[in-house]
């Protein structure tokens, strides 16, 4: 990576950074204990699926994907990208199902905790935020610092912004309400990292000079 790239990186994470702590600062002040509560619950869930539902996700897309026009077919790496982001989604779907089914059956959840507007509004934000991870690494490995970081820090300070309007008009003063909001930015940094990676392939020659042999004949 240059220096450029380096810099663009750097500031895009200690931006992103500094708007998520003053987005942390604004959900405590908005939410009854019992309200943040449940919005910490889900937001350490969605940290930890990203990590333990990895499968080697994250070794995987720097090998791989970086590798687009050089050694791997354009169409390669779109194809690869598909089956990364459908596998993630429903390993995320399944483990969620799965462990929302346990709690009920122990009795880990109380049952004002099972709203469904709670409990839809929670699955969202945590199988969107996986997806924003992936598509961001997958951006990085192409080169795409600028998008990465405008993604990054375009999605932090619309959420804070959205958030606040909705402190004002009285109508975020819920977990579910912030975690809408957030997984309503979270798509759409998902779509224009999609859209910037789709371009990016889309102007490499389609038959690089090597071939590896994850690559098929067409």
């Amino acid at each position: 990576m240059a220096r450029s790239g380096i810099v663009v990186f750097l500031s895009g994470r200690l931006l992103s950074l500094a708007l998520l702590m003053a987005f942390q600062l604004l959900v405590v002040r908005l939410l009854v204990p019992v309200e943040y509560g449940r919005f910490a619950i889900v937001f350490a869930l969605a940290v930890l699926m990203q990590t333990v539902l990895s499968f080697g996700v994250p070794r995987l897309i720097p090998k791989y994907v970086g590798q687009a026009g050089w050694t791997l077919r354009p169409a390669t790496i779109g194809r690869l990208i598909a089956a990364i982001m459908t596998f993630r989604f429903v390993a995320t779907l399944l483990t969620i199902m799965l462990a929302l089914a346990v709690a009920r059956t122990c009795g880990w959840i109380a049952p004002d905790d099972l709203a469904p507007a709670y409990i839809a509004a929670s699955a969202a934000y945590i199988l969107v935020s996986v997806a924003q991870v992936d598509t961001d690494a997958m951006a990085l490995a192409l080169g795409l610092q600028q998008a990465s970081r405008l993604a990054l820090v375009g999605e932090a300070a619309i959420r804070l912004a959205l958030v606040t309007i909705g402190a004002a008009m009285g109508w975020a003063s819920t977990a579910a309400a912030l975690l809408w909001i957030g997984s309503a930015t979270s798509v759409a940094a998902v779509l224009l990292l999609l859209a910037r990676i789709r371009v990016a392939l889309g102007a490499m020659p389609p038959r690089p000079a090597q071939a590896r042999a994850l690559d098929r004949r067409e």
